[in-house]
């Protein structure tokens, strides 16, 4: 990395009360260096802010996902990420995947750059940990990060405005959000909103679900007690639950009701009757989250990043045009 580091191996040894070669023994990850040292000695690091001037990692970016434990083929984190590292390589770069809760492996291992990919707070706030690199957020705006992000206000805005087009105005709204609300489920709930307002429709709270671990629970007390005639399914992940619990409730799509759910490539593409869905474009997204990274370390960059991206909504089978 080109960074002119404040302080230097010397001063990280007499800050840790360790030799020199044992700096270097952790730094480089070797073997036989006791738990208790790396600690003193990465703990004094990251309070100098320490940065190498030269690294043989340099061409290596850091991956920070919260949900690498969980991941599914197919998912939305999956998807992204390897979008992420297909652009990368694409250009030269090297990537390395880190689980949020091993995060300091991204210092030691001086990476130019961290793509984050999390989302609630707890989450955030781990990433602000890292102080050897700089920070890109995907499809999440947080404080004075640079971001790629994709239009989710915009996206349920079409969703919703083409269910009213085609006579719906008791739409349900499924909402994940397994750790409280963040940013991009709270867009999702503004496009909803403003799609409901402009057309004169009052917002009806009892038709809106939010636990991730409660589909079923959540979509049978909407289905069954407020009786909406559509469905829209935030969640790239929810695709199949959503389906299956409709089916369990005997309700036929979209003959009973209509559905909208987020693209899923690993499953939307083969649910029958063909599902209206809005879909993000992931390839872009790693793209352009690569392309302004590498302006981040090449600090070609003109203020801060802020990329917007669109959400296609596309037209399937599963809307009922009500009389």
């Amino acid at each position: 990395m080109k960074v002119s580091p404040k302080n230097n191996i010397d001063d990280i040894a007499r800050a840790a009360g360790v030799s020199i070669s044992t700096v270097s023994r952790v730094f480089n990850r070797r073997p036989y260096v006791k738990d208790e040292v790396r600690q003193k000695v990465m703990a004094a690091a990251n309070r100098m802010e320490y940065c190498p001037k030269v690294t043989a990692r340099r061409d290596t970016i850091a991956i920070v996902a919260a949900g690498l434990k969980t991941m599914q083929s197919g998912s939305y984190d999956s998807a992204i990420i390897s979008a992420v590292v297909e652009n990368a390589l694409a250009n030269g770069l090297k990537t390395e995947i880190v689980s949020l809760y091993d995060i300091d492996l991204v210092f030691e291992n001086f990476v130019q750059a961290v793509i984050g990919i999390t989302y609630d707070n707890e989450s955030v706030e781990k990433l602000r940990a890292i102080k050897n690199a700089p920070v890109l957020m995907i499809n999440n705006v947080v404080d004075d990060y640079p971001y790629v992000c994709t239009d989710h206000k915009g996206g349920l805005k079409k969703a919703t405005q083409y269910l009213i087009e085609h006579g719906h105005s008791r739409i349900g709204l499924y909402l994940a959000s397994p750790a409280g609300p963040t940013w991009g489920t709270n867009q999702r709930l503004d496009g909803y909103q403003e799609a409901l307002s402009e057309a004169g429709i009052p917002f009806l709270k009892e038709l809106i679900g939010v636990s991730l671990p409660r589909v079923f629970e959540e979509m049978a007390r909407i289905c069954l007690i407020h009786n909406p005639t559509a469905f829209i399914i935030c969640g790239e992940g929810l695709a199949m639950p959503a389906w299956y619990t409709l089916q369990l409730l005997k309700k036929r799509v979209p003959e009973d009701i209509s559905l909208v759910l987020f693209e899923s490539p690993g499953i939307t593409p083969y649910l029958l009757p063909r599902p209206a869905i809005l879909k993000q474009d992931f390839d872009l997204l790693g793209k352009v989250a690569i392309e302004k990274i590498k302006q981040i370390i090449a600090g070609t960059n003109k203020g801060r990043i802020e990329v917007i991206l669109p959400t296609e909504f596309i037209e399937g089978e599963t809307v009922r045009q009500l009389k």
